[in-house]
């Protein structure tokens, strides 16, 4: 049964803002501090994007080959779930004589570490399928998405295992069916976003789009907290908005987006976490965190072969293509140190 409330999906209004790096590197993160739990991430990207980076990027064709598109399995499992319950009396009946339909989170799981020496060996993978979208998925019943989440929940719930859960999602508008799976599926949501303007103003009709699927019961998750990321340290001292400094400029952006957010939150009423919070401060506070823009001597090679900040040693790292990478220790110790800043926040949800 999953820790209650630990199920947590990033999201976004568009491509590009770092969900999969986040998700990634926190999951992994939270699996390297805790080798006695289980994680789990599900991969509900059209094209697999956190299940290139788990099995150690696009250049492991034999592991894409073996292990990519799990996903789809347990969505057709969960679909023959509700097909059998939707039988009603006829399959009660029948039960004696046929096998009950179940997810088997057991085959549907890929340990990553079989395939990926840096993942962390506690964390598990159910893979998308890295190819081609299928464009009659764009036209799945809202409810039946809701479904298929209240089944795949249930089969966690019913393991005999402890998982911590992270979802990874494309970064669209309509939203996509398999990005309503995960907002069916989480409790909480996790928004990456650059202090940007243009992109602040998409966030808002997303926040239209999820306070009716969440006023309609369409899904579970509330919106838990906005990270300001890909965000340029101009100090490590920490500031009024959060735990590092940075330029002014990019602070007087922050600073006046938290106010417009905060306002959103009060509109969406329930649909955030941090709602009721008295004052834009206290909901700053609260209800957003800062992320760095991790330095490409440690980003890049982590994007291409899998690598975790955690798990990252200093030294040389030569990617598949032949490109070196000379990264330093503190370099990686200040990825792990906002990473681990973001991991406490999410824990803090479960004090």
């Amino acid at each position: 049964m999953p820790v209650p409330g630990s199920i947590y999906v990033f999201a976004s209004q568009k491509g590009g803002t770092g969900k999969t790096k986040l998700c990634y590197h926190t999951a992994c993160q939270y699996a390297h501090s805790r080798p006695d739990e289980h994680v789990m991430l599900l991969d509900m990207t059209e094209l697999g994007d956190l299940t290139k980076r788990c099995l150690g990027g696009v250049s492991n064709e034999e592991a894409l080959a073996s292990n990519a598109g799990k996903m789809f399995e347990v969505i057709e499992a969960a679909e023959k779930v509700e097909e059998q319950h939707q039988r009603g009396m006829f399959m009660r009946m029948a039960s004696v004589f046929r096998r009950k339909v179940e997810i088997d989170l057991e085959s549907a799981a890929v340990h990553p570490s079989e395939w990926n020496a840096a993942a962390p060996e506690n964390l598990y993978l159910m893979s998308s399928g890295a190819s081609s979208y299928d464009e009659e998925e764009e036209y799945r019943d809202p409810e039946e998405m809701r479904t298929i989440a209240q089944h795949i929940r249930q089969a966690l719930e019913q393991d005999p295992r402890t998982w911590k859960v992270f979802i990874d999602t494309d970064g669209d508008r309509r939203p996509a069916p398999f990005t309503r799976l995960g907002y069916a599926l989480a409790d909480y949501c996790i928004i990456p976003i650059a202090p940007d303007e243009s992109d602040f103003a998409r966030l808002l009709p997303m926040f239209k789009t999820l306070q009716g699927m969440y006023e309609r019961e369409e899904m579970r998750c509330r919106v838990q907290f906005i990270c300001w990321n890909k965000l340029q340290l101009y100090r490590k001292a920490p500031s009024d908005l959060g735990s590092f400094t940075t330029p002014k400029v990019t602070g007087d952006m922050i600073a006046s987006l938290n106010k417009k957010l905060f306002e959103q939150a009060r509109q969406c009423g329930k649909l955030f976490v941090h709602c009721d919070a008295p004052d834009a401060v206290a909901f700053q506070q609260a209800a957003t965190v800062l992320v760095r823009d991790f330095p490409d001597t440690c980003s890049l090679p982590s994007n291409a072969m899998g690598i975790p900040f955690c798990r990252m040693s200093p030294g040389a790292i030569v990617l598949p293509s032949g490109v070196e990478f000379k990264v330093q220790r503190e370099q990686i110790e200040s990825c792990v140190e906002n990473i681990t800043e973001l991991l406490g926040r999410l824990d803090a949800m479960e004090a």
